[in-house]
């Protein structure tokens, strides 16, 4: 850790350190599953409405993850600070995502789709359990905001 703080050359705390690698590991896995997706879909997709929507698809994945990232370290900051009261949303936020990501793969291997339409449904599950990840971290930082204006 001290070593990282040195090679840095600025005086950062733990929770600053934490922050900026949580921010850099979701950009990092938002721009592998970006590249893997698009690759993937070059190579299987049908025509060109099944690239483009793919494409897309992960892109707008990307960036859910990337704003998860944002939010999720700006919380990184003032974590200890805030009572739990204050986070239930956030909390129940996580759980909707997981709960989303559970169920939407477990209905996805019900049903008999090729290899791209399949890889298009877990694009789109990964997107929505994000979204309510992030609208659960968005949720506690707008409260944590308001209550240090007012």
């Amino acid at each position: 850790m001290k070593a990282v703080l040195r090679l840095l050359g600025t005086p950062l705390t733990r929770d600053q350190v934490d922050a900026r690698v949580s921010r850099w590991i979701c950009f990092l896995c938002g721009l592998a599953q970006l590249c893997l997706a698009t690759v993937f879909f070059v190579r299987h997709a049908h025509d060109g409405l099944e690239l483009a929507l793919g494409v897309t698809l992960s892109f707008v994945v990307f960036a859910l993850v990337v704003l998860c990232g944002v939010l999720t370290s700006r919380l990184a900051m003032i974590v200890p600070m805030i009572p739990l009261r204050l986070r239930l949303v956030e909390l129940a936020g996580y759980a909707l995502g997981i709960v989303i990501l559970v169920a939407g793969c477990s209905f996805l291997s019900t049903l008999s789709l090729e290899r791209v339409g399949v890889t298009m449904g877990l694009l789109v599950m990964l997107g929505l359990s994000m979204s309510s990840i992030c609208v659960g971290a968005w949720w506690t930082c707008r409260r944590i905001s308001v209550g240090r204006a007012s």
